[in-house]
């Protein structure tokens, strides 16, 4: 029997495609990394300022003795002036067409890969960011890119930007051998990822009062539900709710 959980905080901050490199910046500083839902591993050099390399080919025809006297963007297009002058110029070659290789680089705040959240760390001996060291969780679950727990409980963390509201969302999942009372449910389901979701949810947060230079934000909206695969569905009672902001808090007073 498969039961989930959905818990998805909705603030009330909108983030324009513009911003997205600073808030992915805020991220790295933060120790969060964006994964796309193809990735494999963490991509190295995809948070903060980085260096873009632009590789553009172009093509010349000797003219009158000048080297690529003729340049041309495209090879269909030197092939075709190539035509033209063997016609209008018989006695002189084959006007031979070359190529070389345009390298154009320029330095931009990088996008987030995906929306998929995933907590990270620099290695200073490797110099590369890798996967957080955690007793939070046990490993990472490439394939669908959640975080594995103890109890066969996994979570799944995504961060959308919306038109007009930003959302942090968790999907906790529980595959149970059997039909399960509640209480174990609600172990699995709550207390088990409770202090995983508390310290993302924290870093989120930090995130977001420095890029927006607030105090805090506050989640306007939230929403939790739990279900089984018989599609059944039962909000979550507001205790439930309350722990998570409870165990946020704790993290917050202990950095101050």
């Amino acid at each position: 029997m498969l039961y989930t959980r959905r818990y998805n905080i909705e603030y009330n901050i909108e983030i324009n495609s513009r911003d997205y490199g600073i808030i992915n910046s805020f991220f790295e500083r933060e120790g969060l990394y964006c994964a796309a839902v193809y990735d494999s591993s963490i991509k190295q050099n995809t948070q903060g300022m980085q260096t873009d390399e632009r590789h553009e080919q172009e093509y010349g025809i000797t003219l009158n003795g000048v080297k690529d006297g003729l340049t041309f963007d495209y090879h269909y297009d030197a092939k075709k002036a190539q035509e033209q002058l063997i016609k209008i110029f018989p006695d002189e070659g084959l006007f031979p067409i070359s190529t070389k290789t345009i390298v154009e680089t320029s330095e931009a705040l990088k996008t987030p890969r995906g929306e998929r959240l995933l907590l990270s760390q620099w290695n200073e001996e490797t110099e590369e960011t890798e996967i957080l060291e955690s007793d939070l969780f046990n490993d990472i679950e490439w394939q669908t890119i959640r975080f594995q727990l103890d109890d066969d409980v996994y979570v799944k963390v995504n961060f959308h930007m919306k038109s007009r509201t930003t959302a942090l969302e968790f999907n906790i999942e529980w595959l149970s051998p059997k039909v399960a009372r509640k209480d174990a449910i609600e172990r699995r389901l709550v207390e088990v990822p409770l202090e995983l979701m508390a310290l993302i949810q924290y870093k989120v947060e930090r995130a977001l009062v420095s890029m927006f230079n607030q105090e805090k934000v506050d989640d306007h909206v939230i929403d939790c539900k739990f279900e089984s695969i018989n599609h059944t569905s039962s909000e979550c009672a507001p205790d439930i709710i309350q722990m998570v902001r409870d165990a946020k808090n704790d993290l917050k007073q202990e950095e101050e």
